[in-house]
């Protein structure tokens, strides 16, 4: 007789929701919930170029800091940065309903961009893209409650798709906010 013996196998989670870009007039301190970045004076070491660019650099504004991507080429296809949190640092979004990101593409007010926000957790990721027009600001915001494995975001990952010209981005910050509901939290620990 064959006996076959089934280990059911943990699969990694992907998810990937849809975001919402709403455009506003200057990028702005949003410190409402938890501030994955808000660009103060260390940002342009834990943020590091990932793909299609030279380096990232800090810029004082008025009402903060702003990180800007410097540009390797003027034109290309993807281009991305990266900040990984230590171990042990890693942020734990259990109690957020969502991730808001300011950016702004610099370039021609016509063309329009695909902006990815992709966070890790070990080897499960969660994403979102949103489509903006280049030379404005905008707020995208994702909807991250139903992702289980936002205890502990080792990565955050910002890509710029690009068609051709391309001018560099920035971020004016990236936050976790909103109230989760937390009645099934213990299904996801």
């Amino acid at each position: 007789a064959f006996f076959a013996l089934f280990v059911p196998v943990h699969a990694d989670e992907n998810m990937t929701v849809p975001a919402e870009a709403v455009e506003i007039h200057d990028a702005f301190a949003d410190t409402d919930g938890i501030v994955l970045d808000g660009f103060t004076t260390e940002g342009s070491r834990v943020w590091t170029p990932a793909t299609g660019l030279s380096a990232v650099r800090l810029r004082t504004r008025t009402n903060g800091c702003v990180l800007q991507t410097i540009p390797a080429v003027p034109e290309g296809s993807e281009y991305t940065v990266m900040r990984t949190f230590a171990a042990g640092a890693e942020p734990n979004l259990m109690r957020a309903s969502e991730v808001r990101m300011q950016i702004m593409v610099a370039g021609n007010t016509e063309k329009t961009h695909t902006v990815r926000i992709r966070m890790y957790s070990g080897m499960n990721t969660w994403e979102t893209e949103a489509e903006i027009h280049a030379g404005r600001w905008y707020t995208l915001t994702a909807d991250i409650e139903s992702w289980k494995h936002r205890t502990m975001v080792n990565m955050v990952e910002i890509t710029v798709f690009n068609e051709g010209e391309f001018y560099g981005f920035s971020l004016g910050g990236v936050c976790a906010g909103g109230e989760a509901d937390l009645s099934m939290a213990e299904q996801f620990l």
